[in-house]
């Protein structure tokens, strides 16, 4: 038994108390070195708070405004916007025609795959419309967009209708 444990166990009433005396922690404190926490004001902790709160708005009305932002062909030229209105009555009558329930299979998945593709990149030429200087290339970049979407619907269609065929006659095409 060391000295420490000897010392314990003949004092150990005098050791065992409930309340610690006040002065003690001041003492522990000073000699580990450990400093007391500052209190920060509380209007500073409110003014912090405001601060944060005012700068996470500010980045959600930027990205609001980004999104709502899109614009189209009828944006650059008046002309442009009959073309467009074309292109787009195109593709919705494409889609009416294709059964899409019957192209979620696997089969199909890449040609969605592709069409998402170009809906995304679709998206982003259209933000860059009303920044974009050179116009006739974003032109050619949309009405490029709209004909290889209309070139996959036909391709998705043809493949449905194919399949539909080889199913009801038992052949292979």
């Amino acid at each position: 038994m060391t000295d420490l444990e000897k010392h314990i166990r003949n004092n150990r009433d005098k050791l065992d108390t409930e309340s610690v005396p006040s002065d003690s922690w001041k003492t522990i404190s000073v000699r580990s070195g450990f400093k007391t926490k500052r209190n920060i004001p509380d209007f500073l902790k409110v003014a912090a708070g405001i601060s944060i709160g005012l700068f996470v708005a500010f980045l959600l009305y930027r990205q609001d405004v980004r999104i709502e932002k899109l614009y189209t062909l009828g944006d650059i030229a008046p002309e442009y916007e009959r073309i467009e209105t074309e292109y787009q009555q195109s593709v919705n009558e494409l889609y009416q025609n294709i059964k899409l329930s019957r192209a979620d299979t696997v089969e199909y998945q890449w040609m969605l795959d592709e069409i998402t593709y170009l809906d995304s990149m679709n998206m982003e030429y259209r933000e860059d419309i009303g920044s974009y200087v050179d116009s006739e290339k974003v032109v050619k970049s949309l009405i490029d967009y709209y004909e290889k979407k209309i070139r996959l619907l036909r391709r998705l269609e043809l493949e449905i209708n194919r399949d539909e065929i080889e199913e009801d006659t038992g052949t292979i095409m």
